[in-house]
């Protein structure tokens, strides 16, 4: 059976942040790794009604089909570059989660995570709603772009944070995959993390 084709409708790319946009945010790669797990965590505590999905879910990234997933995709990758640190403030890599979708993702940045928490308190939302929202608002500040899409800006003329550009990047992102998407995204936006953790750890060791 083949797989889906995403839908990206017909929404032209927005403009590219610029370096001077995230020059001032510092880099969390180390940081983001433990905030996407919380996220999962506290997204199967409230599902404890649902044990199969629940279960779907501790088993999703040691699936052998995933574990292929994982080595075919980064076979292919090209290395992260620590220097985008110092140009963007953030480390990003170009990924082919599927042959009609390629992902650049970044790492988030220690106001990335207070902000969103900020977001999901003033939504007013609860329980899995707010869970669930809390997940979309990680993934859609850890993509910056979507076959060659870019995300909508996430700071405004002055260089703030606004709830509406926020609630604009999760709906880009909504809106253009399904649920079986997300999850496949997810899991690569995990796994990019990870390398994150790796590359800046052999950058520390290596002086």
């Amino acid at each position: 059976m083949s797989e889906p084709t995403p839908n990206f409708g017909g929404r032209k790319p927005t403009a590219p942040l610029s370096p001077a946009e995230l020059a001032e945010e510092t880099p969390a790669g180390l940081g983001a790794v433990p905030t996407l797990k919380a996220a999962l965590d506290r997204l199967e505590k409230t599902e404890q009604r649902e044990p199969e999905e629940v279960e779907h879910r501790s088993r999703r990234q040691t699936r052998p089909d995933l574990v292929e997933h994982r080595a075919r995709v980064e076979k292919q990758l090209e290395p992260i570059e620590i220097g985008d640190v110092l140009i963007d403030g953030r480390l990003t890599q170009k990924v082919v989660v599927h042959k009609k979708l390629v992902v650049v993702f970044q790492d988030l940045v220690y106001k990335d995570k207070v902000f969103n928490a900020q977001f999901i308190e003033h939504s007013g939302l609860l329980g899995r709603a707010a869970v669930l929202q809390d997940s979309m608002c990680v993934l859609a500040v850890g993509i910056k772009s979507i076959n060659g899409m870019d995300l909508p800006p996430m700071l405004d003329d002055r260089g703030k944070r606004q709830y509406e550009l926020l609630e604009a990047r999760v709906d880009f992102v909504s809106e253009r995959l399904s649920n079986t998407f997300i999850d496949l995204v997810w899991n690569n936006f995990s796994w990019f993390l990870e390398r994150c953790v790796e590359v800046s750890v052999d950058d520390l060791k290596n002086g």
